[in-house]
C-alpha cells in the first residue's frame, strides 16, 4: 500500500487562521478539511487494525509521541509500554 499526503504546506498557517475573527479562505478551508479526513481515516484504519501508530505518524509527518496525543484527545486508549508513558510524561510536562 502506498501513500502520499501532501497536504502540509499551508497547515502551519491553519493554526493562525483558526481564531474566530479571521477569515479563512476556500483554498486553505478545504485544506484543513482534507487534512482532518486524512487524519480520521488513518485513526480508523488504526482502530480496525489495518494500520500502526509509526505509520500514521509516518504519513502525517508528525512523531508517535503527537499520534498518541490526537488519539488521546479523541478519547480513544492506546496500550503503551512504560517507556512510552515515561516518556509522554516527560514531553508533556515540558
Amino acid at each position: 500500500m502506498r501513500w502520499f499526503l501532501k497536504l502540509k504546506s499551508k497547515k502551519e498557517k491553519f493554526n493562525k487562521k483558526e481564531k474566530k475573527d479571521e477569515y479563512i479562505d476556500k483554498t486553505s478551508a478545504l485544506r484543513k478539511l482534507l487534512y482532518q479526513g486524512a487524519e480520521d481515516y488513518l485513526i480508523d484504519l488504526y482502530l480496525d487494525g489495518r494500520l500502526s501508530i509509526g505509520k500514521i505518524a509516518e504519513i502525517l509527518e508528525k512523531t508517535v509521541y503527537d499520534v498518541h496525543a490526537i488519539l488521546l484527545k479523541k478519547g480513544i486508549k492506546v496500550e503503551h509500554d512504560r517507556e512510552i508513558i515515561e516518556n509522554f510524561e516527560k514531553i508533556r510536562l515540558i
